[in-house]
């Protein structure tokens, strides 16, 4: 958006100070600049990935443990990651309880948590169940003020 930019719409019905068009319009610049050196940083991220993994291949295929470089020491390294297939949970879940029962924790995801507490907190205030009455003092709410920023549509400027 360019920063001279004066077609502001208000959506309250107090006015905002005569300062606010020109703060607008260099946040506008400032959410510009972080796009481009986002994308800058994405492609740098690209070739460094595809580098890195140019130059760990040869490594290993050269049998090197290390090539010292520069500022920098490269070194192959293999990372074996295993996760559950798809729809398969609950059998891993039994399993690992039979042969490796440390393995199971019973959790509370904490975004699941917030999300449920956010759309219930009315009611579950109002109705009091007994589990509610209990849980609410063991958590803590806080609550924050941001900007919403979002792009117009192209031909709305």
């Amino acid at each position: 958006m360019p920063a001279d930019s004066t077609n502001e719409t208000e959506s309250s019905s107090q006015s905002p100070s005569p300062d606010t068009p020109t703060l607008a319009s260099r946040l506008a610049v400032a959410l510009e600049r972080v796009e481009e050196i986002k994308a800058a940083l994405r492609e740098a991220e690209t070739e460094r990935d595809g580098l890195e993994e140019e130059l760990a291949t040869r490594l290993e295929a050269a049998g090197t443990e290390s090539l010292e470089h520069e500022r920098f020491v490269f070194a192959p390294k293999c990372t074996v990651q295993w996760k559950v297939a798809t729809d398969e949970k609950d059998s891993v879940v039994r399993l690992c309880k039979e042969g490796a029962p440390e393995l199971v924790k019973e959790t509370v995801n904490a975004m699941s948590l917030a999300g449920f507490l956010r759309r219930e907190e009315g009611r579950l205030e109002q109705e009091a169940p007994r589990w509610w009455s209990e849980l609410r003092p063991l958590l803590e709410r806080s609550e924050s003020l941001s900007l919403s920023v979002r792009k117009r549509p192209a031909g709305k400027r």
